[in-house]
């Protein structure tokens, strides 16, 4: 116990005398005082700013879950429909596509008896006739292009959406 007790009071010492030399000469001070403020000093701001920035709550897990938006096509459309078992509404817009679709033909049907028609009266002697038949074939013509064209929009568009 002697021996530990003697260190201590050698350490003591040691500790009273460096004080001692620093107070007596104010370089020595100075060369052990800023350092030490320097270091209060960062102390005392860093747990300054970290109390400013202390967290109210954690996330919760809403807060945490990352939200994933479906996109609002046709399809995810009906599904959700069909989840929630709304088949009527389902069953109503491929009604209309249908009918659509069923309109069409019926134009074509007409059109294209009326093609027929006119092909067959430009071989007609009458030049009257002839002329006309040819201009009516022409315009006949254009409008079953039309009709194929926006057929094949509705395709299109009935493709892109699914």
């Amino acid at each position: 116990m002697s021996g530990l007790g003697g260190i201590i009071y050698q350490l003591l010492n040691e500790i009273v005398s460096s004080l001692q030399a620093m107070i007596s000469s104010p370089a020595d001070m100075l060369k052990f005082t800023i350092p030490v403020a320097a270091v209060f000093v960062t102390s005392f701001a860093a747990r300054r700013y970290a109390k400013k920035q202390k967290i109210d709550m954690l996330p919760s897990f809403e807060m945490k879950r990352e939200m994933f938006n479906l996109p609002r096509d046709r399809l995810n459309l009906e599904v959700s429909r069909i989840m929630n078992e709304n088949y009527s509404t389902v069953i109503s817009k491929i009604e209309t596509d249908f009918e659509g679709a069923h309109n069409k033909y019926r134009v074509y049907k007409a059109l294209l008896k009326q093609y027929r028609r006119y092909n067959a009266r430009t071989d007609s002697s009458i030049k009257r006739i002839r002329a006309r038949a040819i201009v009516r074939r022409k315009e006949i013509l254009n409008r079953l292009i039309d009709l194929d064209e926006s057929l094949a929009e509705m395709v299109l568009k009935d493709s892109r959406q699914v």
